[in-house]
């Protein structure tokens, strides 16, 4: 028998004997010093009854490789390397109450956890022939192994803590091994945590919207072919990176369940690599060729000829674009800020398949989790990828520009990826780039910036695409939709920010439930939240943006205009704020906003009658409302002139090619001059909510919309304006 010494600075020394075939003897443990808590005062009495509920000790262990079913070299350092922890009735649950897991582990009246974690540092990396301990290796070589044990009453009394821990020291072991991890005891719980990666899916099929647009800095080409697929499917594999808990629990004699999960107050690095079906050169998996594919079609790419330099940037640009937009979906599912929480679980029956169990355990212990997914007696009980699936997760790759292109060729070589952190994806010329991207990151843009180059594009081309539909097939562009997104990633949203969301899903006409606002009342801490908003318009939507009467070419007039921005502006208003509310009277007030309009300087507002003794913020707010309208107002209605004449040369030109038309050219040239003069002074608002729900109202709700809106498990998705799906993650 093995004899390990407890020492504490207040009692006399104690001692506990083990068996000398457990893995801690082996290893040569010989003592547990406290030195914080007077644990040794604690060891008669009954272990529900301790005095603390975790405790810091120094553990000696001569031989600690010896606990690893390989030859790597394990370490453990000097001081305070091991924590025991006690869990009783009152905890209620073995981990965080606050876990987000599926598989909570419930305490009963009766019922007792007692546990020990060791930190180690690991000598070298595992060997991909090896088992492992669940995540593949970074730089972090730290390591944290855990045994937990349940004790019950049943009837009699509960051990003391003494007994308890000769029974803790005897079945810690670490789960290193398919062997190790089948044969635990039952009622006994395992954890392994540390920082790396993790593959979740070895197949997954991800969605990828192909959004085109014209910049109005350039002439637009009416015979350049873009008329994409809506929607791409590629192909490939996930990979997590981060600080991850595995977790074995073996709940009855045939079951064991098996987890990862994600540590708190941290967050996932996804990675999405293409795979299966998609082409690969010297650098790999290569995500650009389906894109383009998809875009221009196979035989234009095929002749593109890129320089190997303009490719590579390209290709990885794009990558490294994917998976940030990945990982916002990830940690969307994910997003336990204050607590653990699962992101793969299963709940395996020991007694089928064993050697595929056995292969997908030791697969999984050495960083690769997908093996499960097509495991037979493994129930699924979380796993994030296929939630990300059901939340309809998929990229949106904006081709600014493109419309303007002379060649394929050259819009791609003079071009670059950036993506804003939400995942939102641009390709971009680069001279564009370098005022939208952030300098700090590579391939990063900032998210306002970004939004106003979206919102200029996105005017530039209904204009030229009401042109171009309107032309009774005299031009190329015959087949044409344009979409408008919205797309927001709140790792630690306040309220209103979620409140914005609804509003804004309803002011589109999406039938946003009220569950939603029962969901918002009831929790005050909210886990991240995410909102995208996809609004897709074709020709005849595109003219009633512009018309009031589209047939007769009749423009909206200010008033008008005025009207639909200002009620746009209300709607998406919360009245529970004091700023909002007012901000909503002064918009909702004909005599206020004619009075604004009568000053045209903002700085003048607070004189205004009902403005009057608001706060000076309040007023701002007010007036940066008014800016917003006016300028949209202005904006829309200098439009339609220009396109009319557009029109109307298109109507009476007899030249075969109207593009050789110099009156219809010279139109087009007059609609270009004030499109630029109009994105140039673009307000960052137009790049929001409102700008998407005021286009909206022009087109009288016809676009296409779709959303998706999620907070912590709270998850939905609509698509023309009705629920498709609405599911909870544990």
């Amino acid at each position: 028998m093995a004899t390990i010494s407890i020492t504490d600075l207040v009692h006399p020394s104690a001692s506990v004997t083990i068996n000398d075939a457990a893995p801690l003897a082996q290893a040569k443990l010989t003592q547990l010093s406290f030195a914080s808590i007077p644990v040794v005062g604690d060891l008669v009495k009954p272990v529900d009854q301790c005095s603390f509920r975790e405790a810091d000790a120094g553990a000696t262990i001569n031989s600690p490789s010896l606990l690893l079913a390989s030859p790597i070299g394990l370490s453990i350092g000097v001081g305070e390397n091991a924590t025991l922890r006690v869990r009783a009735g009152k905890d209620r649950q073995l981990f965080d109450q606050e876990d987000i897991t599926p598989d909570v582990i419930l305490i009963g009246p009766n019922q007792c956890w007692l546990g020990l974690e060791l930190a180690t540092t690991l000598g070298a990396t595992l060997s991909a022939t090896l088992d492992g301990v669940g995540v593949s290796a970074t730089d972090s070589k730290e390591v944290a192994f855990g045994t937990d044990v349940l004790f019950t009453a049943n009837g009699a009394p509960l051990p003391s803590l003494l007994q308890a821990l000769k029974t803790l020291l005897e079945e810690f072991a670490v789960g290193a091994s398919a062997t190790t991890v089948r044969n635990q005891p039952v009622n006994t719980v395992r954890t392994i945590g540390r920082t790396g990666s993790v593959q979740v899916a070895a197949s997954y099929t991800l969605p990828m919207s192909i959004n085109p647009l014209a910049s109005a800095a350039l002439p637009f080409q009416y015979q350049l072919t873009v008329q994409p697929a809506t929607t791409i499917q590629v192909t490939g594999s996930i990979t997590l990176t981060g600080e991850f808990s595995t977790r074995s629990y073996r709940s009855a004699e045939n079951t064991l369940v098996f987890g990862l999960y994600k540590k708190k107050q941290t967050t996932f690095a996804a990675s999405f690599t293409a795979g299966v079906g998609v082409s690969t050169d010297v650098n790999g998996a290569d995500l650009l060729s389906p894109v383009l594919n998809a875009v221009f079609g196979p035989p234009n790419v095929a002749v593109m000829q890129l320089d190997d330099e303009d490719s590579v940037e390209l290709k990885n640009a794009l990558k490294s674009s994917v998976s940030q937009s990945f990982s916002v979906a990830m940690n969307a599912c994910c997003s336990a800020s204050v607590a653990d929480e699962a992101a793969l679980v299963y709940s395996i029956d020991l007694t089928e398949a064993v050697d595929e169990t056995n292969q997908a355990i030791s697969s999984a212990l050495r960083g690769d989790w997908s093996a499960f997914a097509g495991l037979s007696n493994a129930k699924e009980i979380r796993n994030i990828v296929r939630e990300v699936k059901e939340r309809n997760h998929h990229i949106t790759f904006n081709l600014l520009g493109v419309f303007n292109a002379t060649s394929i060729h050259d819009y791609l070589s003079s071009s670059t990826i950036l993506h804003d952190g939400n995942g939102q994806i641009v390709l971009v010329n680069k001279s564009e780039a370098e005022s939208i991207s952030a300098t700090d990151t590579p391939y990063a843009a900032k998210p306002d910036k970004l939004r106003a180059a979206l919102s200029q594009d996105f005017i530039a081309t209904i204009s030229y695409g009401a042109a171009a539909g309107s032309a009774n097939g005299k031009l190329a562009l015959k087949s044409f939709t344009v979409r408008q997104s919205y797309l927001d990633f709140n790792l630690k949203p306040a309220p209103q920010d979620l409140r914005k969301y609804i509003l804004l899903g309803r002011a589109l006409g999406i039938p946003v439930e009220n569950s939603w606002d029962a969901f918002l009342q009831s929790n005050a801490k909210l886990a991240s939240a995410k909102c995208y908003i996809d609004v897709q318009y074709g020709i005849d939507q595109v003219l009633q943006i512009f018309y009031a009467d589209p047939v007769r070419r009749v423009a909206r007039t200010q008033a008008e205009l005025d009207q639909i921005g200002r009620n746009t502006k209300i709607a998406l208003l919360d009245r529970t704020s004091g700023t909002d509310s007012a901000r909503a009277m002064a918009l909702s007030s004909p005599t206020i906003w004619q009075a604004m309009l009568d000053s045209g300087n903002p700085n003048n507002f607070a004189l205004i009658d009902g403005l009057a003794g608001l706060p000076s913020a309040t007023v701002g707010a007010i007036s940066a409302d008014y800016i917003d309208i006016a300028w949209w107002s202005d904006a829309m209605q200098r439009i339609p002139a220009k396109l009319t004449a557009v029109l109307n040369a298109l109507d009476t030109s007899t030249t075969a090619n109207p593009l050789l038309d110099l009156a219809f050219m010279a139109r087009q040239k007059e609609l270009q001059a004030v499109l630029s003069g109009i994105t140039a002074k673009t307000k960052s608002a137009f790049g929001d909510g409102w700008g998407l729900a005021v286009i909206q109202a022009c087109a009288a709700g016809t676009g296409s919309a779709q959303m998706d809106l999620s907070c912590g498990s709270q998850i939905a998705h609509y698509e023309e304006g009705s629920p498709i799906a609405a599911v909870a993650s544990g």
